[in-house]
């Protein structure tokens, strides 16, 4: 059913969700325009859109939209928003893409300016971030679409940004009408898929919390994306960081594509060490005040790269992962070919203990390799006969 556009969508959904700490406690109300694609009947199809989103959407009129309409959830926290929108986008799909968006189709995010800021001067910063020209060329990738007559950009500093914000006033971010509490982020291009919503919304996120201490660069793109790339941050925000990787945006330095590789292998990572996970097969040489990595060479051709990493760099970029899995079939042959050198020197129980350790993540790619070559002593370790029994595939 297709409401008037002045409908508010709380007067039919009444959330009441337990208040948390952080992002927990932060609500996201969400505004989705779309199209119906061909000659199907928009009234017919959001019948069927208010069966998927019946517990926290209505869809509602909206005249910048060519035979289409607004889907208009109610505010939810985004760990809600996370999972309630996968009937929808999936249903989307098996009708091949039967709701679809145009130029003029926008995302919109609601959010409550007394709730997610800590004054109105963090709100005036979060609102001068997203329309300065220094951040420009990262909100609009990440809005996948330039400013136009629905979301224009506007010149404002952190202590007047709400006498431009007034009420009923489009811009890139604005307020409702009558003032009042509620902010909306118009910039968003719409898109019909749950990568795109959530890297959203995850965005509003990440610039609220940018802009909550005062710096004189909370206008810079630079920084921005230098705050959210250090000390872990991009674990709160992975749909919008790998939209930002996959942008060119943010380019990991080797130490993080080993981070990266190493922990899709699920493996615990050790710091300074992290980066024997970046190549097929991985050699680090460690002396002085960097450690030179050899990576593959590029496309396969020519000699290996030379990359040096400072210490300091790995300790603050590695993560660590406590899952264990099993050696992959190079890192096998890397290990039986170092071998082969000693094969009368390291005995089969010791090698499989070395093997083992290393998978369970107690020592590193290279301390494994300096074991099995003698340069670094042995210790020894009990190994569960049930793992010596099973023909050598106990660690497949």
């Amino acid at each position: 059913m297709i409401r008037p556009y002045q409908t508010d969508v709380h007067q039919h959904h009444n959330f009441k969700y337990a208040q948390g700490e952080g992002h927990a406690a932060l609500l996201l109300g969400v505004e989705l325009e779309v199209s119906v694609k061909g000659r199907n009947n928009p009234e017919n199809v959001s019948n069927e859109v208010d069966q998927l989103l019946a517990a926290f959407c209505i869809c509602t009129f909206d005249r910048s939209v060519h035979n289409g309409f607004e889907i208009k959830a109610a505010a939810a926290t985004y760990q809600y928003h996370l999972t309630a929108w996968d009937a929808f986008f999936a249903w989307n799909d098996r009708h091949n893409k039967l709701l679809e968006t145009h130029n003029t189709c926008g995302t919109h995010v609601t959010i409550d300016r007394e709730r997610w800021f800590t004054d109105i001067e963090h709100a005036g910063r979060f609102a001068c971030f997203i329309n300065s020209t220094g951040a420009r060329r990262v909100v609009e990738k990440v809005a996948e679409r330039e400013a136009n007559q629905f979301c224009p950009y506007e010149k404002i500093g952190p202590k007047s940004a709400f006498n431009h914000m007034h009420g009923g006033h489009r811009s890139a971010v604005c307020t409702h009408k009558g003032g009042g509490r509620l902010m909306e982020v118009r910039i968003f291009q719409g898109r019909v898929n749950k990568d795109s919503l959530i890297k959203n919304l995850e965005f509003v996120m990440a610039v609220k919390d940018f802009t909550a201490i005062e710096t004189k660069e909370y206008r810079s793109a630079r920084v921005f994306l230098k705050w959210i790339r250090t000390e872990g941050r991009w674990k709160a925000y992975p749909y919008l960081y790998r939209f930002l990787k996959a942008q060119g945006l943010i380019k990991p330095r080797p130490v993080q594509a080993a981070v990266d590789a190493a922990e899709d292998m699920g493996k615990r990572l050790v710091p300074r060490r992290a980066v024997a996970f970046a190549a097929e097969p991985p050699v680090v040489h460690v002396g002085g005040d960097n450690d030179n990595i050899l990576l593959p060479p590029r496309r396969g051709r020519g000699r290996p790269r030379k990359v040096a990493i400072a210490p300091h760099e790995i300790e603050a970029e590695v993560a660590a992962v406590n899952a264990v899995q099993p050696l992959r079939p190079w890192e096998v042959d890397y290990f039986n070919e170092v071998r082969a050198s000693r094969i009368n020197e390291i005995s089969e129980m010791q090698y499989r203990t070395v093997l083992e350790r290393y998978r369970n993540g107690e020592i590193t790619f290279l301390e494994a390799k300096q074991i099995i070559e003698g340069t670094r002593a042995f210790e020894p370790l009990h190994v569960p006969q049930e793992a010596m029994a099973v023909n050598g595939e106990w660690w497949a």
